[in-house]
């Protein structure tokens, strides 16, 4: 993001410079205990306990939105994608999205054909989001979603696949899915997928 890479230990959010240099601090407002973040073009998202902070600038500053809908005494986003204005975040108490940068939030599990019955061994509802060309995706013990708006949701593994996909990532137009002893790509948007030669 913006020439940075970024982190988080801790109860700090780190970031150091692709050109060289050390890890510095971003000056992240420590009791908001992140838990995880996300990037959307030159923005940085930090999902913490109760809601979701921004940064515009590197981390060099920090926003709160109201983040109206989360709970912000036992609310732990464990993972977060971004499309622009639209959120998806997996959380200690469910999945919840939002249309409007993190002002307020939707509980969506259980609806928009997202399942509520899945729980990984952390309590938490999904394993990981990612979001790329405009879709997110979200890991689950019932194998892959997806989502164009973070609102209505399909199966895109199926279980023909991988019965559970245990992480999900996005480099480029290419997205990662992480199963139990496979690792599965696709390149169009998870019509189809294939394991990287180097792993067969």
């Amino acid at each position: 993001c913006g020439g940075f890479l970024f982190l988080t230990e801790g109860a700090e959010v780190w970031s150091i410079s692709l050109s060289g240099g050390s890890w510095e601090s971003t000056g992240y407002p420590s009791w908001h205990r992140p838990g995880t973040f996300a990037t959307f073009n030159s923005n940085l998202f930090v999902g913490a306990r109760g809601g979701v902070d921004i940064s515009t600038d590197l981390g060099l500053s920090w926003t709160t939105p109201v983040n109206h809908g989360l709970d912000s005494s036992s609310t732990d986003i464990s993972s977060l994608a971004v499309n622009g204005v639209t959120l998806v975040a997996s959380t200690s108490t469910g999945v919840y999205t939002s249309t409007d940068g993190a002002r307020n939030w939707s509980r969506i599990d259980g609806q928009g054909s997202y399942p509520n019955y899945y729980r990984n061994s952390n309590g938490f509802q999904a394993y990981g989001l990612a979001s790329v060309d405009n879709v997110f995706l979200s890991s689950e013990l019932g194998g892959l979603f997806q989502s164009s708006d973070g609102k209505a949701w399909q199966f895109v593994l199926q279980g023909v696949l991988a019965h559970s996909v245990t992480d999900v990532a996005a480099s480029g137009n290419t997205i990662f899915a992480l199963a139990k002893d496979a690792v599965f790509r696709s390149s169009d948007h998870g019509k189809t997928w294939a394991v990287p030669a180097d792993l067969e």
